[in-house]
């Protein structure tokens, strides 16, 4: 029992620490922005906002 509700504590711990970044409020003239998350074939899909004007060098 004690290891149930311990390895449910750190799952719920880890879900806080890395939901919270994902609800951060986005940074003022920022030109990149997180649309979404989702879970792919092949691991984690992260979908982006790009706003602004682009050259094509870095």
């Amino acid at each position: 029992m004690k290891k149930r509700f311990f390895v449910i504590c750190l799952a719920l711990a880890m879900l806080a620490m890395f939901t919270s970044t994902v609800f951060a409020a986005p940074s003022a003239g920022s030109a990149l922005s997180l649309v979404s998350a989702t879970a792919g074939l092949n691991g984690t899909v992260f979908f982006f906002k790009v706003s602004g004007e682009f050259s094509g060098r870095i």
